[in-house]
């Protein structure tokens, strides 16, 4: 059994909790390791002892520099956002900087209209990328390794996302920002962050988004999911806020069939940025990512790429992969 199928049949899927258009289904566990040992982004800037910075005075786009003079770890989620420098740009991928390094990060621009220097190093403003941005760029990321061996987005097709977006939302920025979204409804994501609460054990989530499964992010511990809640509550929120249906539609079953699914997808190894395994998932109907070190599942995100459901029994629709769910009835 491989480690994240080890990992992943330990795991059990709770009872949601709802805040307008989104559901959140906790998902609880025994922690995959040690857990918490690692400063997070905000923390390690924090000492001054951590910084991230353009990779030289002309800078790249798809390349920061982490100077990690601390002692501990420091763990990046895929997604997080950075400010400042010549453009506000996002994590790739999910990465662990060894303690006393340097290292070149992939990174994405989401902040098309600037190309200056603000400040000599970034900010960490709390915010991860919208959610179905996320998706998106995890799909690009792992075609762009499978292709060339680098973990690299397709820049344009981000740039038109936030465009897009922030089209619907009615939300102008003078440099096209996607921090202008969440500036804007910096209230509405509010009660989405207040209306959802971190239980006992719960190591990650599956995010559902009126009648779809959006996504899923799980942890190698309580603690560090509990720090970093918040920011992927924004970020499903962000979403959830363009989308009127009803929860409830996704039921506990199709959750739990959407877990398995993911134990049985393929996988493909790359080495990490930092410490570790990059490791990409592909399964019909589904993509992810996993930063594993030691041999240990630090961070899982997983995407449907199209409206994943099961029937009654807890099958996928005729033509599938998908075997019977072992999870149904695991509580």
């Amino acid at each position: 059994m491989s480690n994240t199928s080890s990992y992943l049949s330990k795991v059990s899927v709770g009872y949601p909790s709802a805040h307008n258009a989104l559901l959140v289904f906790p998902l609880q566990s025994e922690p995959a390791g040690p857990g918490g040992r690692y400063q997070l982004l905000e923390e390690a800037l924090a000492t001054g002892g951590f910084r991230i910075s353009e990779v030289s005075d002309s800078g790249i786009v798809s390349g920061l520099l982490a100077t990690n003079d601390t002692s501990d770890p420091v763990f990046l989620l895929d997604g997080e956002e950075l400010i400042g420098a010549k453009q506000n740009r996002v994590l790739n991928v999910s990465i662990m900087l060894a303690p006393k390094s340097t290292t070149e990060i992939p990174v994405s621009c989401v902040e098309a209209g600037r190309w200056r220097s603000e400040s000599d190093n970034f900010r960490a403003p709390g915010r991860v990328h919208f959610s179905r941005g996320r998706a998106d760029k995890l799909r690009q990321v792992s075609e762009s390794l499978r292709m060339r061996g680098r973990a690299e987005s397709d820049q344009s097709a981000i740039w038109d996302a936030i465009a897009a977006k922030s089209a619907r939302m009615r939300v102008d920025s003078p440099t096209a920002a996607m921090a202008a979204i969440y500036e804007r409804r910096g209230d509405d994501l509010q009660s989405y962050i207040d209306g959802f609460e971190v239980r006992a054990g719960q190591v990650g989530a599956i995010y559902v988004i009126g009648s779809k499964i959006a996504g899923l992010d799980l942890f190698d511990s309580e603690q560090t999911y509990s720090r970093l809640a918040h920011k992927l509550i924004s970020s499903y929120a962000v979403d959830a806020m363009e989308d009127d249906t009803v929860t409830g539609a996704v039921e506990q079953n199709t959750v739990k069939a959407f877990l398995e699914k993911l134990t049985l997808a393929s996988s493909r190894r790359y080495p990490a940025a930092g410490l570790g395994e990059n490791v990409r998932l592909e399964a019909s109907g589904l993509v992810g990512a996993i930063l594993e070190v030691d041999g240990l599942c630090v961070h899982i995100a997983a995407f449907p790429t199209a409206q994943f459901t099961v029937d009654q029994d807890g099958h996928e629709p005729e033509g599938s992969r998908m075997q019977r769910s072992s999870l149904r009835g695991r509580r």
